[in-house]
């Protein structure tokens, strides 16, 4: 389990002594509809150095009627490739809840097995 596991001070090692290339930090916090807010107001706050946001709806199915659902790998491509992730790239991927679990899972549906869940997330980055 660990090795799909990745511990902050580990990961701010990696940052301090590897330059980023092939490497991106997804930022997945997402908020059920009717909280009311948006994550992304989160992000735009405060977020990892370097990090990159992806909204968990424009990965989902838009034709579901339920919410969150597998979208295509076509869809998932598209927005994952806009983010500079291709099958190579080492993600990291975090959140300030629960979501980030469900995005590695995503990740390996599709085939990129090189990805990683920031251990606590963005709180315990933050701690």
């Amino acid at each position: 389990m660990t090795v799909w596991l990745i511990e902050t001070g580990e990961l701010a090692r990696m940052m301090e002594q590897e330059p980023a290339r092939n490497r991106v930090l997804l930022d997945c916090s997402w908020y059920l509809p009717e909280a009311g807010k948006h994550a992304i107001d989160d992000f735009r706050r405060g977020h990892i150095p370097g990090a990159r946001f992806v909204d968990l709806q424009d990965i989902s199915d838009p034709h579901s009627p339920y919410i969150n659902m597998l979208p295509s790998a076509e869809q998932f491509g598209s927005v994952i490739g806009g983010l500079g992730i291709g099958n190579n790239t080492q993600v990291i991927v975090y959140d300030a809840g629960y979501v980030s679990a469900r995005l590695w899972w995503m990740f390996r549906t599709f085939g990129h097995d090189n990805v990683r869940i920031l251990n606590g997330g963005f709180r315990k980055w933050k701690a």
